[in-house]
């Protein structure tokens, strides 16, 4: 058509296409259910352990949580004999001391006294015991240095929950499967130069229609 058709907002012809078009919406949202699986299980999953170490309040807080952030950047930049030692208590040939550094990250607040210890791998508990090793082998290299008993494993390590599950993201590339279609469909009927509607042919009120023949059932 030359003209530009006013959009009416038909929710019933809507719902009448996208119905007619039930096999099309099967066949998308099962893609997306399958797209999403296949990229969940594409990407390989990577868990962190996290264990927590604390300096108990024996001391002054201030020159505790002092020692405690010395110690953290101690084990942050040079820690390999942390490694090490994390590489004994875990057995030998289990694991590397050059791979537990790599695994292995500290997280600390500045003027706290507690300290994370965070191991990161593909194997949940692996990480768990990288993370419990490391743990321990930080209180005792603590103690050796500050020739104090002042530091222990507060809390022990476990897997920290990675907040979006495989069935959600499932779900979710189900729905796109299925929305996706149903808002292209909308917007074709939108646009469509398709008579729908008297006013259609009308111009909104600028053409003055004669008469409608009405639709004849063929003979």
């Amino acid at each position: 058509m030359g003209f530009d058709k006013e959009i009416e907002i038909d929710v019933g012809r809507w719902g009448r296409t996208i119905l007619q078009k039930w096999w099309l919406l099967v066949v998308t949202t099962l893609c997306g259910f399958g797209i999403a699986f296949l990229v969940m299980h594409s990407i390989p999953s990577e868990y962190t352990a996290r264990a927590v170490i604390c300096s108990d309040a024996n001391m002054d807080y201030e020159e505790a949580a002092e020692i405690l952030y010395y110690l953290q950047e101690y084990a942050a930049i040079g820690g390999q004999s942390i490694a090490e030692r994390a590489c004994l208590l875990l057995g030998e040939g289990t694991i590397t001391a050059d791979e537990i550094a790599k695994m292995v990250s500290y997280g600390y607040e500045a003027g706290k006294i507690t300290m994370a210890v965070e191991a990161t791998s593909e194997n949940s508990q692996l990480a768990i015991d990288v993370a419990n090793a490391v743990a321990e082998s930080f209180v005792i290299e603590a103690q050796s240095m500050t020739r104090s008993d002042s530091y222990r494993v507060l809390v022990k390590a476990s897997i920290e929950d990675s907040g979006v599950s495989e069935t959600v993201i499932c779900v979710l590339g189900a729905l796109a499967g299925l929305l996706i279609p149903m808002i292209i469909i909308v917007i074709k009927q939108m646009m469509s130069d398709k008579i729908y509607y008297v006013s259609d042919a009308d111009l909104g009120g600028k053409l003055e229609i004669i008469g409608i023949i009405p639709e004849q059932a063929k003979l």
